[in-house]
């Protein structure tokens, strides 16, 4: 069976748990494994075994010490107690996340030079579980990741290699200056989530990261700026912690800041004056537009701005951009104040800003000095210069808005008008003639049924029908139309010849 097993072996199989490809890569995660199965490659390149039930054991340490080839193995969410026995001079990548790992031997990774990173997030490492010796050997290590562990201090003696270190999620309330001397390639620190307070800093303690970029220290108990910070930092985090003054000296002197987080403090004073910011108001938080002193002397422009005797804020970095208006390039150079700039420039309209260029890299055309060098060119269309024909949208925009409203006064107006003649036209024709007479019976009509049924016509016929009733005499040629006493019928006389004035009734 031995024999069966070593000719597996030697003719690259995959054991049965696993599953193996052509790229010397061998996946064994997520199978429930209690121990490491036996027929791995001797060269396989990169191991998976994590999601597993391995724990720390002799045969483990055996089996592993076979793959002197391994580039880079995943053993993280198991069991294991204790950093596992490796050999291989090109491993680059040891994975060991969530596990019960609580101390790092001495010689742990005396056979792994050329590693380069390390992660021990999630396990129960302490202060005491680690010595001087523990990551001795590593020459090449970059990252090292020991997030949520047990730490009470900053572990000592890392290798000066590192260039990124994650101790967040610890205990840590404490750290001496001998802790950071010899990280002076160490770009990425985060101690987020500890207990660090103001007087957790040894003196130069933070000092000696020269190289320091990124520093978080969110979600722990300072209530001042930390002190001796590194001038190279580019950002710096603290979040959530019980800072309650800012004062402009704490940052003064960081001309690479570009981003500070103290979102969730106890801010109430800021400023070298302490200024309460309760009594800010937005206004008082707008920057004042720089505008450039420009003189021209043919083709040459002196450009020149100063801060009126005010320090330059942190974080500044002045830039002139300047472009021709009938070009959509835009040039930038950096200006310092009281800095006498000279550019030789061809005829046109010229704008000139001075920028923040931390805070903004856009033109605002508002913040904008605009001058003419030399004669301007003259613009398409019926002559005139740039400048006049150069509408801006907002100029454009309010034009448009100054004609629709004057067609709309116009419209109403003719409306309004138009109403005012069609109600005089129509009052006029209610007084005209022509009206129809109903078919009525006879008020003298002797019949019963005519008594009973028919309403005798009389001045009060306004309240029965809904019509305008007026007397008034027959024109003179004697046409009208006539009730008659006799008939039912309404007929026309025509011309009677008549001249009787009697006073029937007319509608």
């Amino acid at each position: 069976m031995t024999v069966f097993v070593l000719l597996l072996v030697v003719a690259g199989a995959c054991p049965p748990e696993c599953r193996c490809d052509s790229r010397k890569r061998v996946y064994c995660n997520d199978r429930g494994l209690r121990s490491l199965p036996s027929g791995i490659p001797t060269d396989t390149q990169i191991l998976y075994l994590q999601d597993n039930l391995l724990e720390s054991s002799s045969s483990l340490n055996e089996g592993l010490l076979k793959l002197t080839e391994l580039e880079a193995l995943m053993i993280y969410k198991n069991r294991l107690t204790e950093i596992p026995s490796l050999r291989s001079d090109t491993l680059r990548t040891l994975r060991l996340n969530t596990n019960r790992i609580s101390k790092i031997s001495d010689d742990a990774f005396m056979k792994t030079p050329s590693l380069r990173e390390l992660i021990l997030d999630d396990n129960v490492l302490t202060t005491f579980g680690i010595s001087s010796l523990s990551f001795r050997g590593l020459k090449k290590l970059s990252i090292l990741s020991m997030n949520q562990n047990s730490f009470t201090e900053f572990p000592q003696e890392l290798p000066e290699s590192l260039s990124a270190l994650y101790l967040a999620q610890n205990q840590i309330s404490f750290i001496s200056n001998r802790s950071t001397a010899r990280l002076t390639n160490l770009t990425v620190l985060s101690l987020a989530e500890n207990k660090l307070s103001d007087g957790s800093f040894e003196e130069n303690t933070l000092k000696n990261l020269r190289q320091l970029k990124d520093l978080r220290l969110g979600h722990n108990f300072f209530s001042s700026m930390p002190p001796d910070l590194p001038r190279s930092l580019t950002e710096l985090s603290l979040i959530a912690n019980q800072i309650m003054t800012l004062k402009a000296d704490s940052l003064k002197s960081f001309q690479s800041l570009r981003s500070l987080d103290i979102a969730h403090n106890r801010l109430q004073w800021c400023g070298s004056e302490s200024i309460e910011l309760g009594t800010l108001v937005e206004d008082a938080l707008v920057c004042e537009a720089i505008k450039p002193n420009i003189s021209v002397i043919e083709n040459l422009a002196s450009l020149q701005f100063s801060l009126s005797g005010k320090e330059s804020p942190p974080m500044s970095n002045y830039e002139l951009h300047y472009k021709e208006l009938s070009s959509n390039v835009t040039n930038a150079v950096v200006i310092n104040p009281e800095e006498n700039l000279q550019l030789e420039l061809s005829n046109g309209l010229w704008q000139f800003c001075i920028l923040n260029n931390f805070l903004s890299s856009n033109l605002s055309i508002e913040d904008c000095s605009t001058i003419s060098i030399g004669q301007p060119a003259p613009s398409t269309g019926q002559g005139g210069n740039a400048s006049e024909n150069n509408v801006g949208p907002e100029a454009l925009m309010a034009i448009v808005i100054a004609v629709i409203a004057i067609v709309s006064i116009v419209v109403l107006v003719v409306f309004i008008t138009c109403r005012r003649k069609q109600y005089s036209q129509m009052k006029y024709l209610s007084n005209t003639d022509h009206f129809y007479c109903p078919k009525r019976f006879s008020p003298n009509q002797t019949s019963t049924k005519a008594k009973t049924n028919a309403k005798e016509l009389t001045l009060d016929a306004s309240k029965e029908f809904a019509v305008t009733l007026m007397l008034r005499q027959p024109p003179e040629d004697n046409r009208f139309y006539k009730v008659d006493s006799n008939a039912s019928d309404v007929y026309d006389t025509g011309y009677s010849g008549s001249s009787r004035q009697d006073s029937s009734l007319f509608i």
